[in-house]
């Protein structure tokens, strides 16, 4: 997964109101905030990029989440 799919595929399960989802409430709110910055940096896009996650959906992605804090994931001036 990188960085557009995973804004592209935030952004579709936002639209639906994460129906059917399977992914819990702080992990909604945790992909929404990190598509939401990866939309305006770059430098945080290319981070994550560079790491090559093999996931292909959110739901896969989700277990990474776990037990991290935002600032795991995107950079500090923008939380």
């Amino acid at each position: 997964m990188d960085s557009k799919q995973l804004i592209d595929q935030v952004n579709g399960c936002r639209k639906n109101d994460w129906q059917n989802s399977d992914i819990g409430k702080k992990s909604e709110e945790m992909l929404v905030l990190i598509a939401e910055h990866f939309e305006i940096c770059e430098e945080c896009r290319e981070d994550f990029d560079f790491q090559e996650f093999p996931e292909k959906t959110l739901i896969e992605f989700e277990y990474r989440l776990n037990g991290t804090d935002l600032s795991d994931w995107i950079c500090e001036g923008e939380q």
